[in-house]
C-alpha cells in the first residue's frame, strides 16, 4: 500500500507539471499571436496623398557644349494662354544656333521672366507654368415663359389657366398653362426642366406676344414642399 502510494506522487507531480507547461505554451502562442497582429496593424501603410499640382519652370537649355547663354528672340504665347507639354512656347538664340524651346508641362502660362532681347544663362528660369485651371461648369440661368405667336395675325393672348403653381417642378415639354386668343385656345409648354420661380402674367391677363408670362429657374433651385 505505501509503495503504490508512493509511486502515484511522482506520477501525479509529472502529470501536473506537463499540464502547467501546456497551459504556459498556448498562453504564450496567444501573446505572439497577438503582438504579430499588433505589428502588423501599426505596419499597414496610410494612404500616400495624391500630389498637389504645382507650378512648373520652363528653363534655357544647354544648346551646345561651348554654349552658356542665349537670347529669347520671340515668345509664341503670351501671359494667361494655355499650353501643352512639348508645345512650341518660344525661340531663343545663341552663336552656334537658332531654335524653339517647347513647353516642359501642360498649364496656363503664368509668368514672362526673361522678356524678348534679353539673355539669360543656361538653366535660367525664363517663365513659369501654372497647373491647368479647372473647366467651369456652365452657370445653370433662370428661363423665361413666353407668350408664343400663335398665329400671323395675333398680336396678344389671354393666360386662362395656369396648370403649375409657383415653387413646382416642372419638366420641358410638360404643359404649363392654357391661353385664348381670338383665333385659338391652346396649351403652352415648359420651355425648360426646373422649378417655376415666378408667375408674371395671372389668369385672366392679356400678354403681348413675347411678352414673359413666367420664370423657370434651375432644377436645384427651392421646389415647393408639401
Amino acid at each position: 500500500m505505501f509503495q503504490t502510494a508512493r509511486g502515484r506522487v511522482p506520477r501525479i507531480i509529472a502529470e501536473s507539471f506537463l499540464i502547467a507547461t501546456l497551459a504556459v505554451s498556448t498562453g504564450a502562442a496567444s501573446a505572439v499571436a497577438q503582438t504579430s497582429a499588433d505589428i502588423q496593424l501599426i505596419q499597414e501603410p496610410s494612404p500616400v496623398p495624391s500630389p498637389a499640382q504645382t507650378n512648373t519652370n520652363v528653363t534655357m537649355p544647354a544648346l551646345g557644349e561651348t554654349v552658356s547663354d542665349g537670347v529669347v528672340t520671340r515668345w509664341l504665347k503670351s501671359v494667361g494662354d494655355v499650353v501643352k507639354a512639348g508645345e512650341p512656347l518660344l525661340e531663343v538664340s545663341t552663336d552656334k544656333v537658332d531654335t524653339e524651346i517647347e513647353a516642359p508641362a501642360s498649364g496656363v502660362l503664368m509668368k514672362i521672366l526673361v522678356d524678348e532681347g534679353e539673355t539669360a544663362k543656361v538653366g535660367a528660369t525664363l517663365a513659369i507654368i501654372g497647373p491647368p485651371s479647372p473647366v467651369p461648369s456652365p452657370a445653370q440661368t433662370n428661363t423665361n415663359v413666353t407668350m408664343p405667336a400663335l398665329g400671323e395675325t395675333v398680336s396678344d393672348g389671354v393666360v386662362t389657366r395656369w396648370l403649375k403653381s409657383v415653387g413646382d417642378v416642372v419638366k420641358a415639354g410638360e404643359p404649363l398653362l392654357e391661353v385664348s386668343t381670338d383665333k385659338v385656345d391652346t396649351e403652352i409648354e415648359a420651355p425648360a426642366s426646373g422649378v417655376l420661380m415666378k408667375i408674371l402674367v395671372d389668369e385672366g391677363e392679356t400678354a403681348k406676344v413675347g411678352a414673359t408670362l413666367a420664370i423657370i429657374g434651375p432644377p436645384n433651385s427651392a421646389a415647393k414642399t408639401n
